[in-house]
């Protein structure tokens, strides 16, 4: 009778019994940060499109779910979710990264049409009020400047599901003199404002940094995390996947 059990139980439940076995339904984890991940879109956003069509290809489903960037982070080192949809090291330290990024992303600096200040490296920022999201990794050098200066009043830092459009609003509002994001994302909302309010809202790009890749972060504890992240720069580094794919997805958000 007991080894008619063990023999069901392995039937049923076979990422329990053999444990590198991928489940065909994975939980992942991201922040609203369209157009890479949209919350309130009727577009999911690139990442999301692009990462559900490649797992739909090995028989995989995700529920992808949006939460405030450092809450993202914690439920998935607790386990509670399998991965961050869109993450780098820096972010989230001790989770196992894929090799092969998913995109890349540019981070610039962005004011009102009245402003003169340009981006000329760290120093520069210390003249401006700079707004910027908790738990987010711009890069460096202004990671390291966040970090350093976060006491200082020129910095302010906005967590919670709608830490970008409250950014939007200050310096809409002046109060902040320069807002820090994607260069992708900041023109995506710029546009989708105006379609929505029917006025003008336009920013002036003071400068980018040098693009940056981002990855998919798997919680390192999962007996099947190291078979993920294989499988995953397999698609990932699929050229011809890639390639069309991801041109195709893309082309909808432009």
């Amino acid at each position: 009778m007991v080894k008619i059990f063990i023999i069901i139980a392995l039937m049923v439940s076979p990422v329990l019994a053999f444990g590198s076995d991928i489940p065909k339904s994975l939980k992942l984890a991201t922040t609203d940060w369209c157009p890479y991940a949209c919350k309130n879109n009727t577009n999911r956003g690139i990442v999301v499109d692009y990462v559900e069509a490649l797992l739909v290809t090995e028989g995989i489903v995700s529920e992808v779910e949006f939460f405030p960037w450092s809450r993202a982070i914690e439920l998935v080192r607790r386990g509670e979710y399998h991965a961050l949809l869109t993450a780098v090291p820096s972010e989230a330290p001790g989770m196992l990264f894929t090799s092969v990024p998913t995109l890349s992303y540019e981070v610039c600096y962005f004011t009102n049409r009245s402003s003169s200040w340009q981006y000329q490296g760290v120093e520069s920022l210390k003249k401006v009020n700079l707004g910027v999201v908790q738990s987010y990794s711009y890069g460096e050098p202004l990671d390291s400047y966040i970090q350093y200066e976060v006491s200082v009043s020129n910095i302010t830092v906005l967590n919670g599901d709608r830490a970008i459009d409250r950014l939007f609003n200050m310096i809409a509002s002046q109060r902040i003199d320069v807002l820090v994001d994607d260069r992708f994302v900041v023109n995506w909302k710029v546009k989708n404002l105006k379609s929505l309010t029917g006025e003008e809202f336009a920013l002036r790009n003071a400068g980018c940094m040098d693009s940056s890749p981002f990855y998919m972060a798997v919680n390192p504890e999962l007996t099947w995390a190291q078979d993920f992240k294989v499988l995953m720069d397999r698609l990932y580094g699929d050229s011809r996947m890639r390639k069309n794919l991801l041109g195709e997805i893309i082309n909808k958000y432009e």
